[in-house]
């Protein structure tokens, strides 16, 4: 709704999802309600977000 170039606002974000997964890093992602903070992970042809808020409750 808000890229001017809706198909290079796509792989930017498919990149920069991989990126992450790829490192294990976190995304906080300034359009996401709480929670928001997550590490990406791949799931099939897509991603995953394992939000920090349950890896903490996970590990107790």
């Amino acid at each position: 709704m808000g890229c001017i170039d809706p198909a290079t606002a796509a792989l930017t974000r498919r990149r920069l999802l991989a990126q992450l997964a790829e490192a294990e890093g976190v995304l906080f992602p300034g359009h996401f309600m709480a929670p928001h903070a997550a590490r990406i992970a791949t799931r099939g042809d897509g991603f995953a977000f394992r939000f920090l808020c349950e890896e903490a409750e996970a590990d107790g």
